[in-house]
């Protein structure tokens, strides 16, 4: 799935913005909120909807209220779409998040835990349609933070597991009512199976840490206060409560496991910003079908393969170009993400010998000792097409043909066996 710009150009002039006038620390303070607001877009102009129209409205009015919501909330995503602020994939996962909340909207109007008060055409029995865009707007708000914040997940679980414990999240939400309430063991489930997920985040040009559980438990505090100033503004009455009432912190806990179910959904569309250790079966067979002429295991996944497993590099993110037949493959020396990579394309959809045209100068990395550098690739089956006879500098070559050169760190290591003695093994 391709993304589009990391920032939209409106984003990016009003980053440039506010970090021309404000020092380092403070813009990046500053940017933060504002980002994360940014990202809060299509939610917060909900929820201000939300409290303008309990406070104008009136009920001699041609159109009800929630026909409005609706209309409105159409309208917004139409233009959001327009002026480039929400992409087509984000608008892809709203629709989807509209449509399973809608469902669970159904049912929980069924089992009698809340109503909707007010009259309305547009709606699905007793559910007035406007609301799946209350769910919706938090599949917004992750898709646009994972964006505007260029978020890359190391660690990232199996995704087998993220899936099942999504699903069993959402049918629990349903099953609780007829059986036991798996909430609290699902919380620990969330733990185990994304404690050690790490959420890498930018706001300019540096990157942040933040461990995925905690970022959902803060996550979930704010949807709580939001969900209560939509309480308090009668759009949605709880069972037994004819006046307002703060919800119970509780019900923080139930949009703390309903973030993952998000999350795993959104990460559908995100897949090339995950953990590369955790890549589809569709993405691996891709990979797998490199030409043939690369060799049985050195050459299996290209130029990636040298660089990445036996020279230190680690792989940050990917990108599949469907169109262009290419994908991209960002490494960094310590995994520092965009800013300290180094990009290399594999066009998969050609079927012709790259040769050596394609090529500009070449890559050099600085070794502790290039001896058990060269012997550690020579083990994974790369061929040292220079040695390092000098104790100094050798050089390697990719299956497509790119040279890469390994320096020893500080003064030249004596000469030494088999290396001195060792010829060229054809062009580096």
């Amino acid at each position: 799935m391709q993304d589009i710009h990391n920032r939209l150009p409106v984003e990016r002039r009003l980053g440039d913005w506010m970090r021309a006038r404000l020092p380092f620390w403070a813009a990046e303070f500053v940017m933060f909120g504002l980002k994360q607001g940014w990202a809060c877009l299509f939610g917060g102009l909900m929820l201000a909807l939300l409290v303008l129209t309990k406070w104008i409205w009136q009920p001699d009015w041609a159109l009800t209220r929630y026909d409005f919501l609706f209309v409105t909330a159409l309208a917004i995503q139409a233009l959001l779409l327009a002026f480039r602020l929400e992409s087509w994939t984000e608008a892809k996962v709203i629709l989807f998040f509209h449509v399973t909340g809608t469902v669970m909207e159904i049912f929980k109007i069924h089992m009698g835990s809340w109503a909707y008060p007010e009259a309305g055409l547009i709606r699905i029995m007793e559910v007035p349609l406007f609301s799946g865009f209350m769910y919706a707007a938090v599949g917004s708000f992750l898709s646009r933070v994972i964006r505007i914040f260029d978020m890359r997940f190391t660690g990232y679980p199996t995704e087998w597991w993220t899936w099942a414990l999504a699903l069993t999240i959402y049918l629990n939400f349903f099953t609780h009512h007829f059986g036991p309430d798996l909430r609290y063991g699902l919380m620990a489930a969330t733990v185990v199976i994304f404690g050690r997920t790490i959420i890498r985040f930018r706001i300019s040009d540096r990157h942040y840490p933040m461990p995925l559980v905690i970022a959902a438990a803060l996550s979930c505090l704010f949807l709580w206060i939001a969900e209560n100033v939509g309480t308090l503004t009668g759009s949605w009455v709880y069972a037994g409560h004819e006046t307002f009432h703060w919800t119970s912190l509780a019900k923080a806990g139930s949009w703390y496991l309903l973030l993952y179910v998000s999350f795993v959904q959104v990460a559908v569309v995100h897949r090339d910003r995950l953990d590369p250790a955790n890549r589809t079966r569709r993405e691996t067979t891709r990979e797998d079908q490199l030409p043939a002429h690369h060799g049985p295991r050195e050459g299996h996944r290209g130029v990636q393969e040298i660089l990445l497993r036996p020279a230190g590099p680690v792989e940050t993110r990917r990108k599949d170009l469907e169109g262009a037949k290419a994908t991209l493959v960002f490494l960094s020396q310590d995994g520092g993400g965009p800013g300290n990579e180094v990009e290399l394309t594999y066009n998969w959809g050609s079927e012709e010998d790259y040769g050596g045209g394609r090529n500009f100068g070449h890559l050099a990395y600085e070794v502790e000792n290039i001896y058990d550098k060269c012997q550690q690739l020579m083990d994974g089956g790369v061929v040292i097409n220079r040695p390092p006879r000098d104790g100094r500098m050798a050089f390697v070559r990719s299956p497509d043909g790119i040279s890469v050169e390994l320096l020893q760190m500080g003064d030249a290591l004596p000469a030494q066996e088999p290396w001195a003695s060792m010829p060229n093994t054809g062009e580096w």
